[in-house]
């Protein structure tokens, strides 16, 4: 008695979460997604120009639609005790399908039981029924199911999903009236390398201006510009300065202007480029050295100026100011120009700055009768 209990507990749990078993059995019908017949990296349906996908790398396609006598219907019409199958294409790189299924067959009260019946690579000959095995669920009404793909993501594969109608009863059978689909990619170079028919290559990237050893003066306008090409299409590309992001572009031209003044620290600057591939790949530019002295004056150690010395500099936690001359005050600047630091009355001149992120800062030192700006470099 013991035994038998345990096994209607079982029983009627399995139940109540919506899992059940079904009699294997041969499909009376099915049909294969897309349906276009089109298993090819020329289907419409996986246009790689298609603005869902750039925006959110999935694909929307739809099988049917609702009507009697639509051209896409599905109508399998399968009666009680019979099964019917989807056979849908898996893309390199497709990494889930998420399926919607409304059928006119089924009122409120009604289910289908559905399961996957097993992933298969593309040349294996389907299977002609479900052996009984599976994972059935049902599917009440209008529902939806995600299925995460498990065959190898590298492979062209198509995934069989089976539907089988228990009990109902509908005079015409259960046919899936309304069935959408999108395919997500989550594997963006395997798909892009399939899509385009061709290996993913990295991008060249180029850095076009300034060019080595460029002179400038304070007033110049420095521009920062990059030749980029790719053989997939660029997500990227994003110009550094001294190690530190400057600017950020995602179409051509590739190119940003600074504007200097008489504020901007005097010294040399490296700048290079990273361009990123919508593939994943990454190329890093060459870099270049260009020098930027005082309008009007001869260029200077900007941690020597005056009897004024910063040190360390590149920073890591704290830095030393040492002159003979009174500071007014401290402002530290980052690229947005955003004040990250602010003193009117000096104590210390010894200033920590561990809290800041690495990157670049202008330190503006305010003398009694002048004001020097120094790059200041935290790493």
């Amino acid at each position: 008695m013991k035994k038998l209990l345990i096994i209607i507990t079982i029983n009627t749990l399995m139940t109540f979460i919506g899992f059940s078993q079904v009699p294997a059995h041969t499909f009376t019908t099915g049909t294969d997604i897309p349906k276009d017949g089109n298993w090819t990296n020329t289907s419409a349906v996986f246009d790689t120009t298609n603005a869902y996908f750039l925006t959110y790398d999935m694909f929307s396609y739809v099988a049917s639609v609702p009507g009697a006598g639509a051209p896409q219907e599905i109508l399998w019409g399968i009666n009680q005790g019979q099964g019917a199958y989807l056979r849908i294409f898996m893309p390199p790189g497709i990494g889930q399908i998420n399926m919607g299924v409304n059928a006119y067959a089924l009122a409120g009260s009604q289910c289908i039981k559905t399961a996957v019946i097993g992933e298969y690579d593309i040349n294996a000959t389907p299977p002609t029924g479900a052996t009984g095995t599976e994972t059935w669920q049902w599917g009440c009404g209008s529902f939806s199911k995600a299925i995460t793909r498990t065959y190898d993501i590298t492979q062209e594969a198509y995934l069989m999903y089976g539907f089988y109608n228990e009990d109902n009863l509908y005079s015409g059978g259960f046919s899936p009236n309304d069935l959408s689909f999108t395919f997500v990619v989550t594997d963006s170079v395997e798909f892009w390398t399939w899509a385009r028919g061709i290996q993913n290559t990295a991008p060249t990237c180029t850095l076009i201006t300034p060019t080595d050893n460029q002179i400038f003066t304070q007033g110049d306008v420095v521009t920062v510009s990059a030749n980029v090409t790719d053989d997939l299409g660029l997500d990227s590309v994003v110009f550094y300065i001294d190690g530190a992001p400057l600017a950020t572009f995602t179409a051509a031209p590739y190119s940003y202007d600074i504007q200097t003044d008489v504020n901007t620290p005097t010294g040399d600057y490296t700048f290079y480029a990273i361009a990123y591939d919508n593939g994943g790949l990454q190329t890093q530019s060459n870099t270049v050295t260009a020098t930027l002295n005082a309008a009007g004056t001869s260029n200077v150690s900007e941690n020597d100026f005056n009897g004024l010395k910063i040190f360390p500099n590149p920073v890591v936690d704290q830095f030393t100011l040492s002159t003979t001359e009174n500071i007014a005050g401290l402002e530290l600047y980052d690229l947005n120009g955003k004040v990250v630091f602010k003193e009117t009355n000096l104590t210390s001149n010894t200033i920590n700055v561990s809290y800041l992120p690495q990157g670049i800062y202008f330190l503006k030192i305010n003398f009694n009768d002048s004001i020097k700006t120094i790059k200041l470099v935290k790493t």
